[in-house]
């Protein structure tokens, strides 16, 4: 489903009504995240003229906020540029391009990315489906979707994004996941949240740690939002893939359910560049060291045991 540029237009008032209030009342979150050293307030970043840039990803998810947390780590000795970006994909270019030095990806990525080396494994990033009441008919599972009759139109995240990589993944894995049931439409999460909610898009997909910030609009929603388990078996022990469960308590929509969330988790890891061990060394070896505390540090204000 292509979205056109008169379907965005007549869209955009609502979307940004949601928007505008959402963001306007977690904007110092989401500004804390949108920095650089130039951006960053005076005194808040050293003056050490050796600068490490890392790949983050949207402004309200998990991976901007590790990176603010490394740069509260490494801050006093280094100039530290958070780049927001769509996510993996986009990601994987910027370290092959040279733009970031380090930056997150979900391994089902990184795998296909050369010269990079791993330095840390941070935490486990689960697929969330999420369905408008008024569009999808009440259903358990990603498999009861595929019977849906028709086509079932699916935001998947930016054309940059790990979520989307790993929706198109899917299709690889089952066909029932391909084009002939879900119709993938590339959109970022939060702006694919405010379609959902507008009646705009049956469903809605992402791939996070938990409770990523933009669930606490859509929780504000559960009146006409549900969601739906990713527990299809084509997706576990695939090397890549392996089942798992979100505790039913982190989410509003979930809180009334007997048991927990059933989904899969793929695991996102810090990679650097092969080069910095030689162009940045001391850099290098500084987040290397900072890596794994701080993913323990982002663990726990996730709730993650």
């Amino acid at each position: 489903m292509k979205l056109s540029g008169f379907f965005r237009f007549f869209s955009f008032l609502f979307v940004s009504a949601i928007l505008t209030g959402f963001v306007a009342n977690n904007f110092s979150y989401a500004q804390s995240y949108s920095v650089s050293a130039s951006s960053a307030p005076a005194g808040a970043l050293s003056t050490s003229t050796e600068e490490i840039t890392i790949c983050t990803g949207g402004p309200l998810g998990r991976y901007a906020q590790y990176g603010k947390l490394l740069s509260e780590r490494l801050s006093k000795n280094y100039t530290i540029i958070v780049v927001n970006t769509q996510g993996s994909v986009e990601n994987a270019e910027k370290l092959a391009d040279g733009t970031c030095d380090f930056a997150i990806m979900q391994h089902d990525v990184a795998k296909h990315v050369p010269g990079i080396a791993h330095l840390a494994r941070l935490f486990d990033e689960y697929p969330h489906m999420i369905c408008n009441h008024n569009l999808v008919p009440s259903v358990d599972s990603i498999g009861d979707l595929a019977d849906f009759p028709g086509t079932i139109a699916v935001a998947v995240g930016g054309e940059r994004s790990g979520s989307r990589a790993t929706f198109l993944n899917l299709a690889n894995l089952d066909n029932d996941y391909g084009k002939s049931n879900f119709d993938p439409v590339s959109l970022d999460t939060l702006e694919g949240v405010a379609m959902l909610i507008g009646g705009n898009l049956q469903c809605l997909w992402f791939v996070s740690g938990i409770g990523p910030e933009y669930m606490e609009l859509i929780d504000r929603y559960k009146k006409i939002l549900f969601m739906v388990e990713v527990n299809d078996s084509s997706f576990n022990d695939t090397g890549e893939y392996a089942f798992a469960k979100i505790p039913k308590d982190a989410y509003v929509l979930t809180k009334s359910w007997w048991g927990d969330y059933d989904t899969f988790a793929v695991h996102s890891d810090l990679y650097g560049r092969e080069d910095l061990m030689l162009r940045k060394p001391k850099g290098y070896l500084a987040v290397k060291s900072v890596a794994m505390p701080v993913a323990i540090e982002l663990q726990n204000v996730m709730g993650v045991k």
